[in-house]
């Protein structure tokens, strides 16, 4: 069996990308008659139809969208053996690319990114925010290393492996200033009247909140401020009288100089599981795994 080159994976993914062998073309710098050449010895070689031909331009065909899920897989791992050869042969530092669910991001993340650019200071570290159905497809691209995230195992990919670093306790927290502070013990029923600020949906931390209020029969709460950033919602706690739902990881500082408060609400802990998340059938170049032994230390 013949199998298709680098090359011609490379200028079909092009194609793919831009929409359209001239866009293609121009982007890899040749001739719209030589890409064209090439995608129909491709397909010769695999004695399929890759695309069809219409007048906005080219759709894959069943063939062609299999063929580019692989194809993108295999490129990325080839450019991840040329840059780890480079790496154990001392010519390049090294590049990571780590995904970050949004609490991470704003905490553990930089603490271990400062670890290790302290030791490699030429390592080049690129670093994505996002929800779990984000991070997830990106993995499975291969786009990131690896990515850090609360793990949910109703949402596992069978090609998607999984490592638990910790456990960390999310809870119900106000501003020392909050009215709802001042009470010994606070029911359900009060809370669903007060407002909110909870991070967009799928987030876990907000499906949890939800899934607490319906299980004690009541309508879960309206959130008056939605968010991304944890470290907004962090902020945000300080400024205004408003409940969230954050992981005590996120706010020790805040919880340890009294500024931030845990409501006193004896269902409102969540006990999550931390970790990250993998591509099975990949492989981690020297760098990956130096950042993630510097988060594995940071957990410890």
């Amino acid at each position: 069996m013949i199998l298709p080159s680098s090359r011609q994976l490379s200028h079909f993914l092009a194609v793919v990308e831009n929409g359209s062998l001239g866009r293609a073309a121009k982007v890899l710098n040749i001739s719209e008659p030589a890409l064209s050449k090439n995608i129909r010895l491709l397909e010769e070689l695999l004695e399929v139809k890759l695309f069809d031909r219409n007048p906005r331009g080219l759709d894959l065909t069943t063939f062609g969208t299999s063929l580019f899920e692989h194809a993108r897989v295999v490129m990325t791992e080839l450019q991840r053996a040329v840059t780890e050869i480079q790496e154990l042969k001392g010519t390049e530092a090294g590049h990571v690319h780590v995904g970050a669910g949004p609490t991470f991001a704003a905490s553990l993340v930089p603490r271990a990114v400062a670890a290790l650019l302290a030791d490699r200071p030429n390592l080049r570290i690129s670093v994505f925010e996002g929800y779990s159905d984000v991070l997830i497809p990106m993995v499975l691209r291969g786009d990131l290393d690896f990515a850090l995230v609360t793990l949910d195992a109703s949402s596992v990919d069978p090609d998607i492996g999984q490592e638990c670093l910790t456990n960390d306790e999310a809870v119900v927290v106000a501003r020392a200033s909050h009215p709802i502070i001042a009470q010994s013990e606070v029911s359900l029923d009060q809370l669903a009247d007060i407002s909110w600020m909870l991070p967009k949906r799928p987030d876990l931390l907000r499906r949890h909140v939800e899934k607490m209020f319906l299980s004690a029969g009541r309508h879960p709460p309206r959130a008056i401020i939605e968010y991304v950033s944890a470290g907004f919602a962090r902020s945000m706690l300080l400024e205004y009288d408003i409940l969230s739902f954050l992981p005590e990881s996120l706010i020790k500082a805040e919880l340890d100089s009294g500024r931030l408060v845990r409501v006193p609400l004896s269902t409102g802990v969540w006990t999550r599981q931390v970790g990250v998340i993998f591509r099975k059938r990949g492989s981690q170049s020297p760098a990956a795994r130096a950042l993630l032994r510097e988060i594995r230390n940071l957990l410890s």
